[in-house]
């Protein structure tokens, strides 16, 4: 986790608007397939790129009892998968959302903390990238960089993890 009162990082904040938590940086080594390092060049593994930085690394912070005020008819469930190595997110958290409901969420106390994808279905999906650590979310946490790694498998070399602060 990033300390923002330790770190002086630039703002990736201004653009995009996360709806299901607090804005934070969030950034990790896996693909959207789940394979770890999957863009490794040489020994370095880019985890932003200037292209992207401010836009898919922003992520949201809660606590396990996720709430969000929705437009009644608006969607009609809501979904979440944890982030995990070696499978793309299999969203295996669902709860139905009635057409006069004007509020939805999700309780993941009895679930892992750490990174998921919570997506809300309907007319217009909505997904976004949640981290779910109730400590987190009650402190002054500005980003959470996840780096997994396969434990069995030794690196021929010691790997490297950039993240570029740049923006385009």
């Amino acid at each position: 986790m990033i300390d923002k009162a330790r770190a002086a990082l630039p703002d990736f904040f201004e653009q995009g608007a996360q709806q299901l938590g607090r804005r934070i940086f969030y950034a990790s080594n896996l693909s959207p397939a789940g394979v770890i390092d999957a863009n490794l060049a040489g020994n370095v593994v880019a985890l932003t790129a200037a292209a992207n930085a401010g836009n898919t690394e922003n992520g949201a912070l809660s606590g396990y009892l996720l709430s969000h005020k929705i437009t009644p008819g608006a969607y009609n469930q809501i979904r979440a998968g944890k982030i995990a190595a070696g499978a793309p997110v299999s969203f295996t958290l669902s709860e139905t959302v009635t057409p006069l409901q004007d509020r939805t969420g999700l309780d993941l106390r009895p679930h892992p903390r750490g990174a998921y994808v919570v997506r809300l279905e309907g007319g217009t999906p909505l997904q976004e990238k949640v981290i779910f650590d109730q400590s987190a979310a009650t402190a002054d946490v500005c980003g959470v960089i996840d780096i997994f790694k396969q434990a069995w498998h030794l690196a021929p070399q010691p790997r490297e993890y950039s993240i570029n602060f740049q923006r385009t």
